[in-house]
């Protein structure tokens, strides 16, 4: 099928769909569902794919010139719900202005007590959190990364260790920071980190900040 496009989702005797659509000429698609229920998006860019189950519902590509199709599917743990399907090329979006709109701001985290500043240029993305529970000044965290979609793909890193002793020791060579993963939502009114590198459990993977 064409996209951009929008599909009614009510599946009663199964609990996963798939789609296939047609490639644009730039290999990004997002694909994303909103409505009630529970529900996981994934891409194949070959043949229809099994998703993790990691609740994310919402799915992009990179760039890809391999192949004419992309195959979207969609899973589900409670079907009868009903919800929607929406499927479009990333660099227009559904209404053709683009996936989402600029992020740049200060957010908040973690209820009162996280502040976030988020600055886009383009499709690079950098946010400064600061967490009012730690004693040290902030910011404490670092964050850059690519926005595909509605999907932020980069690195972090922690400013601050509050450790001592020991413990200062481990976390100066393992605290560091890592790669985080992190979903714009739908309305762009919330960014949610997953697959974040943590060994030292910083709480990233799961925040989520409000705009």
């Amino acid at each position: 099928m064409t996209i951009p496009t929008t599909i009614d989702l009510v599946l009663h005797d199964v609990t996963s769909r798939c789609y296939q659509v047609d490639r644009p000429a730039d290999g990004r698609i997002t694909a994303e569902v909103v409505g009630a229920g529970n529900w996981t998006v994934c891409i194949g860019h070959l043949m229809c794919v099994k998703c993790f189950d990691d609740g994310l519902r919402t799915g992009s590509t990179t760039a890809l010139s391999i192949g004419q199709y992309y195959f979207v599917k969609v899973e589900t743990p409670s079907p009868g719900v009903s919800a929607t399907l929406r499927i479009y090329p990333t660099a227009t979006g559904m209404d053709g202005r683009g996936a989402v709109g600029n992020l740049t701001g200060t957010c908040t985290y973690d209820g009162p007590n996280g502040k976030a500043s988020v600055v886009q240029e383009g499709a690079q993305v950098s946010m400064q959190m600061t967490n009012s529970r730690r004693a040290a000044a902030g910011p404490h965290y670092v964050l850059d990364g690519t926005l595909a979609g509605r999907v932020i793909t980069g690195t972090w890193r922690f400013v601050v260790l509050p450790l001592v002793g020991q413990d200062s020791r481990f976390a100066a060579a393992n605290c560091k920071g890592g790669a985080f993963n992190a979903e714009v939502s739908a309305d762009g009114k919330s960014i949610r980190f997953y697959n974040v590198e943590d060994p030292c459990n910083h709480s990233l993977s799961g925040a989520v900040i409000m705009r």
